[in-house]
């Protein structure tokens, strides 16, 4: 979660596991969920990631980091 203001307005990068393996960007405003984007990346369960999300008034970028070395791959860029 980040951009929290409320437990009704934020934004969200959620994963979701087998079978689907999809990492969504989602936008909460007023209780309402809305799907930003939508990326589809082999996510395995019990694995630690590491992500990194960059706001700049209304662009968004999340990047996230699967291996041992700090090499973190571009995952969703949105501008609002």
């Amino acid at each position: 979660m980040f951009r929290y203001t409320s437990k009704e307005n934020y934004y969200a990068v959620e994963f979701n596991g087998n079978p689907s393996d999809n990492i969504r960007l989602i936008k909460v405003i007023d209780g309402s969920p809305s799907i930003l984007l939508v990326k589809t990346s082999k996510i395995l369960i019990g694995k630690w990631y590491r992500i990194v999300i960059y706001m700049n008034y209304d662009f968004i970028k999340v990047r996230m980091q699967s291996h041992r070395i700090r090499q973190h791959r571009t995952l969703f860029k949105k501008k609002n």
